[in-house]
């Protein structure tokens, strides 16, 4: 459910492209908030396994949003 929220903001207002994607989890898994399990599936980190630190991300991301 978190995730859904995660990407959800990331991605609803761009179009959903797989450039922009790769390079989104790219910087995720840089910042450690996502890991790729095994077969290729996303899960955020524990540190960001709440929507606390999630939203706290959300903000501190969307200052840079146009």
């Amino acid at each position: 459910m978190i995730l859904t929220i995660f990407l959800y903001y990331f991605f609803v207002a761009e179009s959903f492209s797989l450039e922009p994607f790769r390079n989104a989890v790219r910087v995720f898994r840089d910042w450690k908030v996502i890991q790729v399990d095994a077969e290729g599936g996303l899960t955020l980190c524990d540190a960001y396994n709440n929507e606390d630190a999630v939203f706290d991300l959300i903000e501190k991301i969307s200052q840079f949003k146009l």
